[in-house]
């Protein structure tokens, strides 16, 4: 059965967050975790509290057992792209995006049941 956490809004560009997900992709939980809570910046702490999400979800709302639990699925999708503008000499201004990000983790349990 799999059971998923979802982030939306992250305040964190996508493409900053995708580099992460090949390094969790198909691990146990825990090693998952593991790997998460020793990588540097912000893009792993985000992911690392999604995944959190989802296994508390999977353990309290469906009965599984925390130990027999894999991550299935990382999506990292694009959220609302707010646009700013930086003053810039002359009376213009130079316009920027901050992006944010939709995450999404799916965890399973190890036998596919």
């Amino acid at each position: 059965m799999k059971v998923s956490s979802h982030h939306k809004h992250a305040r964190i560009a996508p493409r900053k967050v995708r580099e992460f997900r090949g390094a969790v992709l198909g691990l146990p939980v825990a090693e998952a975790q593991a790997q998460l809570a020793w990588m540097k910046g912000k893009a792993p702490k985000v992911l690392l509290k999604v995944l959190n999400a989802a296994v508390a979800n999977a353990v309290h709302n469906h009965e599984l057992e925390k130990d027999k639990l894999v991550v299935a699925d990382v999506v990292v999708g694009d959220g609302l792209k707010m646009k700013r503008y930086q003053p810039a000499a002359k009376g213009m201004a130079h316009p920027f995006v901050k992006r944010t990000s939709h995450v999404s983790i799916s965890v399973e349990d190890s036998y596919g049941a």
